[in-house]
């Protein structure tokens, strides 16, 4: 598995012929989408007045629960960055700390995903899962990720978001708010 994993990130890495246009455009797709979907879901927020409470719980839960165990992954199982392995082409700087899952990508991920499992939210939950697609091309395109790292950050998110779903928080919320 992983040396498919590092064949995949090989072939979505910049070339060392990559034009600068794409390189910049990894450069700021590989940051500013976090940014745009944080606006995105606040957006929601006034357009969907009655069921914000509800948005707001659900995605800040999953949010919450995607990032713990995302960390402790990245605490426990100790995965190098490409370019801690000297493979392929590094163009942003990055620490050197555990690959696997991505940060960025969860962030982004367990925004979208909970949007996603609400009726009233979906289009901007798929919004922003869309941006997320160009996070995951663009860090690893920049070379500080592998695939897998999305891969994890995916599957971490959408569990999350899946779970607090089925949590009975709308009970905790008064009952004019409905998911």
């Amino acid at each position: 598995m992983e040396a498919f994993n590092q064949k995949l990130f090989l072939w979505i890495n910049a070339s060392a012929d990559a034009p600068s246009w794409l390189i910049e455009s990894g450069r700021f797709l590989a940051e500013w989408p976090l940014i745009m979907a944080a606006l995105l879901a606040l957006l929601t927020l006034p357009i969907h007045r009655q069921q914000a409470p509800l948005i707001i719980v659900r995605v800040g839960c999953t949010l919450a629960l995607a990032l713990t165990v995302a960390y402790l992954f990245r605490y426990n199982f100790e995965h190098a960055r490409p370019f801690v392995m000297g493979l392929g082409r590094t163009l942003t700087d990055h620490a050197a700390t555990s690959s696997f899952p991505s940060i960025h990508m969860t962030l982004v991920l367990a925004t979208g995903f909970p949007l996603l499992l609400i009726a009233a939210t979906r289009a901007t939950g798929g919004m922003i899962l869309f941006l997320a697609a160009f996070v995951a091309w663009a860090r690893i395109y920049l070379g500080v990720h592998f695939p897998f790292d999305m891969l994890g950050a995916l599957v971490i998110s959408l569990l999350a978001a899946l779970i607090v779903q089925r949590l009975p928080l709308k009970k905790l919320l008064p009952a004019r708010f409905s998911s």
